[in-house]
């Protein structure tokens, strides 16, 4: 269990666990599609519209009753979006190279700058794990995503802060934009 991990890191630290979420705001809308995509989104429309006169009036047939014309409309999505293709494949992906993309720059501060101003047993228990275990199951942060539902946990309050700037940097860069639906704290909720 990640939490656990990171509680015990946190420990050896004599620190503390803290996060923040964050949600991709109109995550689906932002991916647009390759003109030669268009044809898997596409949704089939038939419409019933009343016939008018040349004043804008509906017609009537001889029972008084609207005419009406049925018309097939063909809708050519040119973003991705729910429930017309596998849209939830794509988006986790994107999350899975995001999120790695992320943890590959917080792994540099982490080696370059957080690692030394920690106690010396949190650096010997993150030594071993990376040892033992390989470099990514000594990270002292975990980041996890669901589509466009984005959590992180960091071992103490400066690699939280760290974390959530270059989150917010990371994003910004690549015009990847985040709804106001977010929290942080020792607590996420």
């Amino acid at each position: 269990n990640n939490a656990a991990v990171l509680q015990h890191m946190a420990v050896r630290g004599e620190s503390y666990t803290a996060g923040f979420k964050y949600d991709g705001r109109h995550m689906f809308f932002q991916f647009e599609m390759a003109p030669e995509e268009e044809r898997t989104c596409m949704l089939v429309v038939l419409i019933e519209l009343e016939v008018l006169d040349d004043d804008g009036v509906p017609m009537l047939d001889a029972n008084g009753d609207a005419i009406v014309e049925l018309w097939f409309v063909l809708i050519v999505c040119t973003c991705m979006n729910m429930g017309s293709r596998n849209a939830s494949k794509i988006a986790q992906r994107f999350t899975d190279r995001l999120l790695e993309g992320y943890s590959l720059q917080l792994d540099e501060y982490v080696s370059k700058v957080w690692l030394a101003k920690q106690t010396t047993a949190l650096q010997e228990l993150i030594q071993e794990r990376s040892r033992v275990l390989g470099a990514r199951q000594a990270r002292p942060f975990t980041t996890d995503g669901y589509t466009d539902d984005f959590e992180f946990q960091f071992v103490g309050p400066e690699l939280t802060a760290v974390g959530n700037l270059m989150w917010l940097n990371m994003c910004a860069a690549a015009n990847f934009w985040l709804s106001a639906k977010q929290c942080a704290g020792t607590v996420l909720d």
